[in-house]
């Protein structure tokens, strides 16, 4: 149960600290695991026009040009294994 707590609380400071809308941390979430537009759209019952939009927007946000580089820069804050 902590750990879950903490886990939540480190991904809402990191959004809360960069700037992304709830929605932005669910599609980044998904794509720092390596998701396509096509899957993220499913999961999160959105069309791949909205998740292409939110992906640019956290882009822009995170100053970052793709998602392998979004997964080197932030890909700590949602890794599993420190905060599961």
């Amino acid at each position: 149960m902590r750990n879950t707590i903490y886990k939540q609380s480190n991904e809402a400071q990191f959004a809360t600290v960069m700037g992304l809308t709830l929605r932005e941390e669910d599609v980044c979430k998904l794509v720092v695991q390596g998701c396509s537009n096509k899957e993220i759209s499913s999961e999160l019952l959105i069309s791949e026009r909205t998740v292409e939009t939110h992906r640019a927007n956290i882009f822009r946000k995170l100053d970052v040009h793709n998602a392998a580089e979004l997964q080197h820069d932030y890909g700590g804050f949602f890794d599993d294994n420190l905060i599961n």
